[in-house]
């Protein structure tokens, strides 16, 4: 049901660390590594993890390994909503 999976979505985005990182990954517009993404939001290791595994778990992102690293980024079909999440927060 595609109600439901907009609802995981967008409760996947309801933290303001994972929040961030969409915004990191929708600016970006690139892969962005676990480390680059940890400096940026100023997360604790474990919570980095444990926030961009929500994020994975809900499809927001996609993630893929090259050796020891993972590089994540935003889901093709989220980036016309990241566009209106970031302009909404330009605005306020």
């Amino acid at each position: 049901m595609r109600i439901t999976k907009l609802v995981d979505i967008l409760k996947a985005l309801g933290h303001p660390v994972r929040l961030q990182i969409a915004i990191l990954l929708y600016k970006a517009n690139r892969e962005i590594s676990v480390g680059e993404l940890k400096r940026a939001t100023k997360a604790k290791q474990s919570l980095a993890s444990q926030q961009l595994t929500i994020m994975k778990h809900n499809g927001v992102i996609k993630g893929r390994r090259e050796g020891n690293v993972v590089y994540y980024e935003l889901i093709n079909g989220l980036r016309y909503l990241m566009k209106t999440v970031v302009e909404l927060n330009e605005g306020l």
